[in-house]
């Protein structure tokens, strides 16, 4: 239902980390608590409902600040729902009306449960999706009669009509207050015989980030690429239309089809950029300030705990790693395109190449980046910057080091450490 892959957890990490607030509730504790604030006393569904299992699918911890962690709970009618437990040091978490104009569409959305909860003793909050604080296009896109109205004004199939009743929604992904990705299955009409069947992807993001996206995805609209076409938009609802492509996404550690990316990408990098503004560089930061809880910045360069300036050169993915690409017979293609962006093609080479790091790959940095750039070049990419590659990577190490930690991996920490150990022989030959 979630769609997110599956990490083992330490959920007890914040308390290590001396966040003990920011602990979230254990899987049995969240079923708990959905029994004991959720579940409406007049649903339904009868007096015997309840939630019977949960299991964590999402964390995103932000030391001293906030929790937010998503389980998929299920409930003994067979139903799951996506609920997120969200804890913040302060006052954000107050109880509060969700929905607003859309509150009668929410509730019958989410029965038998209330959508939101307040837990006063905790400081913390229950949301069930699709109620959720920024993606507040999320509940229109549930309504499919408005949904199927709007595909229509879209034209996307001239001439057709999408019949509603026939139709099918589900939710993929979701990543709360992030990205929802939800399965359209349209079902058309024309005049009284005649039908057909579309795949559909309907992106629900914050609008300000949708706005980004919109206008990324718009300039590349015209061009063969290898990554699905965007249909149509509604900035103020966070939606982006895109065609649901055959295939299956590849695993996240699968480095098996580097050669597939690398082919993708290079199309990418080297599209027109025709319409992007001119930027000479832009800045990258690495999360230094998370290494306080490694004890490791005395061993790493200085320049690390400052931005780094990187030239503005290609059209980017920005977020590449294997199960961003998908793989249809011979044909692959790029997924998840919200960080689509005018930057350095070193960026994308650095984070498939930390992949491989992180998957704890013998071949060592070196071959590694050896490896990489000469399936790139092979592809058709253009000369590679090592240094700045190499710089790129070390930052990467950074960043990927605090994504386990606020991922609240097993292990983070140690896995971590084995990262930034990694920093200064990837910088062997730096500038």
């Amino acid at each position: 239902m979630i769609g997110l892959t599956h990490y083992d957890r330490d959920l007890e990490l914040p308390g290590k980390l001396g966040d003990e607030r920011l602990i979230p509730p254990s899987e049995s504790g969240l079923t708990d608590l959905v029994n004991e604030h959720l579940l409406r006393a007049e649903n339904s569904a009868g007096p015997d409902l309840q939630a019977v299992s949960s299991e964590v699918a999402h964390v995103r911890y932000k030391s001293r600040v906030a929790i937010a962690a998503t389980y998929a709970v299920r409930l003994n009618s067979g139903e799951q729902r996506a609920i997120t437990y969200k804890a913040h040091l302060g006052d954000k978490g107050q109880q509060r009306l969700v929905g607003g104009r859309y509150a009668s569409k929410l509730a019958e959305d989410c029965s038998p449960l209330r959508p939101f909860a307040y837990l006063e003793e905790r400081g913390a909050s229950l949301w069930v999706c699709p109620a959720d604080p920024e993606l507040r296009g999320l509940i229109r896109a549930f309504d499919m009669r408005r949904t199927a109205r709007w595909i229509d004004r879209l034209n996307v199939e001239p001439g057709w009509v999408m019949r509603v009743r026939a139709s099918t929604l589900e939710l993929k992904r979701y990543k709360y207050s992030r990205r929802a990705v939800l399965q359209v299955v349209a079902k058309f009409r024309c005049g009284e015989s005649d039908r057909r069947t579309r795949g559909l992807g309907l992106r629900v993001l914050p609008p300000a980030i949708a706005a980004k996206s919109i206008a990324q995805r718009a300039l590349v609209a015209d061009f063969n690429l290898p990554i699905p076409r965007l249909l149509g938009w509604d900035e103020s609802a966070g939606w982006l239309l895109e065609e649901w492509l055959p295939g299956t996404p590849s695993d996240r550690d699968d480095l098996s089809i580097t050669p597939q990316a690398m082919a993708c990408v290079v199309r990418l990098h080297r599209s027109p950029t025709v319409g992007l503004a001119a930027r000479e560089s832009r800045t990258q930061a690495a999360p230094v300030a998370l290494l306080g809880a490694f004890n490791k910045q005395a061993s790493l360069p200085a320049w690390l705990s400052n931005p780094v300036e990187v030239p503005s050169t290609a059209r980017i993915h920005g977020d590449l790693h294997p199960d961003q690409v998908l793989i249809d017979g011979a044909q692959s293609s790029l997924l998840d395109l919200d960080s689509l962006r005018y930057g350095s093609k070193e960026e994308d080479l650095a984070s498939w190449i930390v992949d491989g790091i992180a998957l704890r790959n013998e071949c060592g940095v070196d071959f590694l980046i050896g490896s990489t750039v000469e399936q790139y070049r092979t592809a058709g990419g253009d000369q590679v910057d090592e240094p700045l590659l190499r710089m790129l990577v070390a930052v990467e190490l950074v960043c990927r080091a605090a994504a386990g930690v606020r991922r609240l991996e097993q292990g983070a920490i140690r896995n971590a450490s084995r990262l930034l150990d990694q920093v200064n022989p990837t910088l062997g030959v730096a500038r």
